[in-house]
């Protein structure tokens, strides 16, 4: 070819390239479904999703904090609520040790009860979460808390706050103090059973119903504490769904293509793809494949 040959050569080649990468560019488009596929593609709105992904990380970060914090606590109530029954279980006994008209037989049967009761006790204060942890050690979740020692009830854990982050500067206690509550009951039905086995009523009436009654009341207080946590983890757990729907409904408006639109402008490249090719194969005699290859 000439000098002036050449140079419309090579611009029709640049015009063919040019048209090949929109062509391919539709492709690719119709095939992901995406309208980004590479960060050139938008460098905006690929800017946009990576902040949203962070975001989205988050997020889910948060709710596998949350299921966490709602597992302890699920396993917690379970617990509370066993330890209701058995204390109101030995509330009962006090009444009716306290009666003139109970004998003394069956009040020496309630104290085997009694004991049962404190056995169980100390098996709930053992309690483990959803990762076997000791839920009523504090911080020492890997350390059993409570033993049975020679001068009664022992505990060898703490009594910090466990918690979990659920949001941003947001943070949920998941775990209850356990010393005082399973120490004070197990004391609390130790003077029982020492009162139902020397019979005196008066301590059975003026100290030990009244005493579980405290129980009784501090742990429905636990409870309602517990409830009120599980109900924040329930809304928390609907804000978190709605934010990755959010952030998901707003990812697709940047990064999704329109498929009806997407069809059409790959028609479009494909045909101006191949009219360049014919174009410049007329022009110059070379056949297609002749025309790529050089």
């Amino acid at each position: 070819m000439r000098i002036s040959s050449n140079f419309q050569y090579e611009s029709y080649k640049a015009q063919v390239a040019g048209a090949l990468e929109r062509y391919t560019e539709a492709q690719l488009q119709v095939s992901s479904g995406k309208r980004l596929n590479k960060p050139s593609d938008d460098p905006l709105g690929s800017g946009i999703l990576l902040s949203y992904s962070k975001l989205r990380a988050s997020i889910e970060q948060y709710g596998k904090n949350v299921s966490a914090a709602e597992g302890y606590l699920g396993f917690t109530e379970t617990a509370l609520g066993e330890l209701t029954t058995l204390t109101r279980r030995a509330y009962e006994f006090a009444v009716r040790g306290a009666n003139g008209a109970t004998d003394q037989a069956s009040r020496q049967g309630m104290v085997t009860e009694v004991e049962e009761i404190q056995r169980r006790l100390i098996d709930l204060g053992n309690s483990r979460g959803p990762q076997n942890q000791f839920i009523f050690a504090g911080h020492s979740t890997k350390t059993q808390p409570f033993a049975l020692g020679p001068s009664g009830i022992t505990f060898s854990g703490d009594n910090n706050a466990y918690t979990v982050e659920v949001g941003p500067n947001q943070v949920l206690t998941a775990n209850l103090p356990g010393e005082d509550l399973f120490t004070g009951l197990y004391n609390a039905l130790e003077s029982l059973k020492t009162n139902l086995q020397g019979g005196n009523l008066g301590a059975l009436s003026g100290q030990d119903i009244p005493e579980l009654q405290n129980q009784l009341d501090s742990i429905a207080q636990l409870r309602g504490v517990v409830g009120s946590r599980l109900n924040t983890i329930s809304n928390l757990k609907v804000e978190h769904t709605r934010r990755i729907d959010e952030l998901t409904a707003r990812s697709a408006d940047i990064e999704e293509v329109d498929m009806t639109d997407a069809v059409v402008k790959l028609r479009v490249a494909e045909t101006a793809y191949h009219a360049a090719l014919a174009t410049v194969s007329q022009g110059f005699g070379l056949s297609l494949i002749d025309f790529i290859q050089g």
